[in-house]
């Protein structure tokens, strides 16, 4: 997804996202490339494309409903279609909703719900029944079977078995244990990376990366990491973005650069030294959830058009504090590990290291290796070989 993107700062750049899912798959078998939107409806809409048919539908009895209740009630008169759709952050204009497809395909960077949601634009949906021919059919499966090799780690146990390593172990084994119910991947993937997961009394979703990072680190609860993670994707708002508001809040509360009465929070519970099973964390833990997303999702937070923007609202100390976080133009980031990588940052808008965690974070990758003339790989840390 390409356009100007209302997340990036201090100005809004031209950038990009991508997601996953179903939904590329159903756009190709349909016949299409692209889509092109241009213009804002008077009323809510969405786009249904099937085939050769496209329609503009009313979405009046769409608007207000999260991500998850739009899907359900759009394949219901869709049969076997695909969705994608944005949820009341996007609505409200959210400089940090996301464009979600399933429950974990979703265009998180950019901030363009908002640019859905400016146009009126609840939803596409889109089924195709066409077929693709492949030019050269056997070299497309021994690319998919060295793909697979070199993903092995991946496939089958999904980004999941890495994840949680800031959590107590008892977290990692409570998830995986009671709650993991499958692996899953996007569209005809042979790598399965994504892992659904279902808490009785919170939901179900899946979860491939940043989400098992959100909350609090000494809140010893899988349910209420989980119950952040499916909060924020049913009210499309963009989880990168809320683990740096979560570290800049912990960092600005200690340190007195932020004023609890300047967040429009009641409460916060790693700072109230609430955030302990013991001492009632999970019910804190939840109020806090749904007042702080739920302000984000209404537009009546400051962290509503991203961290970076509320900073500026609570003074240049509080700029510096964030600043010394995240340097990355208001972005939560990946940090640069070698000379290459700054030379990403020097010519992107966005993070450009989401979708090449290969070259930057786990190193010894022989294919590029290969193609840039270094014998025996190279350490992710470091600029040798680079």
């Amino acid at each position: 997804m390409c356009a100007i993107a209302p997340q990036c700062y201090p100005e809004e750049f031209f950038t990009y996202s991508g997601f996953g899912g179903k939904f590329p798959a159903e756009l190709k078998y349909a016949g299409y490339d692209s889509i092109v939107i241009v213009g804002k409806a008077d009323k809510p809409v969405y786009l249904s494309i099937h085939d050769g048919d496209v329609e503009i539908k009313d979405a009046s009895n769409l608007w207000g409903l999260d991500t998850f209740e739009t899907q359900k009630v759009l394949t219901d008169s869709h049969p076997r279609a695909s969705v994608l759709t944005i949820g009341p952050a996007g609505e409200n204009l959210s400089r940090i909703a996301i464009i979600i497809n399933e429950t974990s395909g979703a265009a998180g960077q950019g901030g363009y719900g908002a640019v859905m949601g400016s146009k009126n634009l609840k939803a596409i949906v889109t089924r195709g029944t066409g077929t693709l021919k492949i030019a050269r059919p056997d070299d497309f499966m021994e690319l998919i079977r060295q793909r697979k090799a070199a993903g092995e780690w991946m496939a089958g146990a999904g980004t999941t078995r890495l994840r949680y390593p800031l959590r107590p172990e008892t977290i990692r084994e409570e998830m995986k244990e009671k709650y993991l119910k499958k692996f899953s991947g996007c569209y005809a993937c042979p790598y399965q990376c994504h892992g659904v997961y279902d808490i009785p009394g919170i939901g179900k979703g899946a979860q491939v990366c940043v989400d098992s990072w959100y909350g609090f680190h000494d809140l010893d609860s899988a349910k209420g990491m989980w119950e952040g993670n499916l909060l924020s994707q049913k009210l499309g708002i963009n989880n990168y973005e809320l683990n740096a508001l979560m570290m800049f809040l912990y960092r600005g509360m200690e340190t007195g650069v932020v004023k609890k009465e300047d967040t429009g929070l009641s409460s916060i519970p790693m700072i109230d030294q609430r955030s302990e099973p013991e001492h009632g964390g999970e019910k804190a833990h939840h109020e806090f959830l749904e007042e702080l997303l739920g302000g984000i999702a209404e537009g009546t937070s400051p962290f509503a058009q991203g961290t970076a923007r509320a900073a500026e609202q609570f003074g240049q100390s509080a700029v510096d504090l964030y600043n010394s976080i995240f340097a990355a133009w208001g972005n939560m980031s990946h940090h640069m590990r070698g000379v290459a990588e700054a030379l990403h940052w020097a010519t992107d808008t966005r993070d450009p290291f989401n979708s090449c965690h290969d070259y930057m974070v786990f190193g010894n990758n022989t294919e590029v290796a290969d193609w840039f003339g270094v014998p025996g790989g190279y350490l992710a840390g470091e600029s040798e070989g680079k």
